[in-house]
């Protein structure tokens, strides 16, 4: 514990955050529900005197985190996102009217692609 304090102390003394005594966090005990092997469930988050509701899920910055972090839901999300752009891609790859391969290829770089590829280093 004193190595997690001093760590503390170095973070609010180069400015980044308020000293330890602006900072309050409480938890109450009807509020944690303990499980097996450690793990603890709060179902209410009060910081500052402002409760936060625990969810499953969150959307931030376009990608969905759930609490196990399985990125699941993000891509079931993502799936049917594609699955859009992919459907206008195939109406107009039609073979008499449609459009010619490098036009396809720049739609499916854009539409569907750039979907893929944001969030994907996390």
């Amino acid at each position: 514990m004193p190595a997690r304090r001093q760590f503390l102390d170095l973070i609010w003394t180069s400015g980044v955050l308020p000293p330890l005594q602006d900072r309050s966090l409480t938890l109450r005990s009807a509020d944690v529900d303990v499980y097996g092997a450690g793990c603890l469930d709060f179902s209410t988050l009060i910081l500052y005197g402002t409760a936060f509701p625990v969810v499953q899920e969150v959307k931030f910055l376009g990608l969905i985190f759930d609490s196990e972090l399985t990125f699941l839901p993000h891509l079931c999300y993502l799936k049917k996102k594609c699955m859009k752009a992919l459907n206008l891609l195939r109406v107009l790859a039609n073979t008499s009217w449609g459009a010619d391969q490098s036009t396809l290829l720049h739609l499916y770089r854009a539409l569907i692609r750039s979907k893929l590829d944001y969030g994907c280093i996390v």
